[in-house]
């Protein structure tokens, strides 16, 4: 890594660290990009070094674009926001603007990380084939009575949403509700 003399002048910048980047993102970019996602890149394998430029590679525009979709996942969003923030990098430094450097790179690098989309969006999938409502009738399967309390505690998820869940199944006739707190799955026998 080559060290430059103006280094230390931008790290005493208000512009420096993952306020300076947000702000620069905020104030630039086109599109919005969320600060959790900005913060998350910007902690990343050395991309504060490609940002602030302490860190000199031949393709810089790849490398920021490879990092930022490592950890922007969303497929339909991510790219414009790649995109973006390279122009804000252009723009910052003062460097002229290479639109086929720039289309290059995005695609390079949305092949490059493509994997990882795809299982973000079998995770995705996991968790939604596993809703809460799911786990409560799970649950029902193995127990013939049960409390909010009891399902919170079996399963980790929290009090409040089950009390939703149970509320809108008994609202949807999956479920009855026994006595106080108490629930019951319809179709056993619940008046016995």
């Amino acid at each position: 890594m080559k060290k430059k003399p103006y280094i230390d002048l931008i790290r005493r910048s208000s512009r420096y660290g993952p306020q300076g980047l947000i702000k620069d993102l905020d104030t630039h970019a086109k599109v919005k990009i969320a600060h959790k996602i900005a913060f998350n890149v910007y902690r990343f394998e050395n991309f504060e070094h490609l940002w602030s430029r302490e860190w000199v590679v031949e393709e810089p525009e790849l490398e920021l674009a490879t990092r930022w979709l490592q950890k922007d996942l969303h497929a339909s969003r991510s790219r414009s926001r790649t995109e973006a923030m390279i122009r804000v990098w252009w723009l910052v430094h003062n460097i002229e603007e290479d639109e086929f450097a720039l289309l290059k790179a995005l695609d390079e690098a949305w092949e490059l990380t493509q994997p990882l989309r795809d299982q973000h969006e079998i995770r995705k999938l996991e968790e939604q084939a596993y809703r809460t409502p799911d786990f409560i009738l799970d649950y029902f399967s193995k127990h013939e009575t049960a409390t909010a309390a009891e399902i919170a505690r079996s399963s980790g998820i929290d009090r409040k949403t089950i009390n939703q869940a149970l509320m809108r199944m008994c609202q949807s006739g999956n479920l009855v509700k026994v006595s106080r707190g108490v629930y019951q799955r319809r179709g056993d026998n619940w008046w016995l």
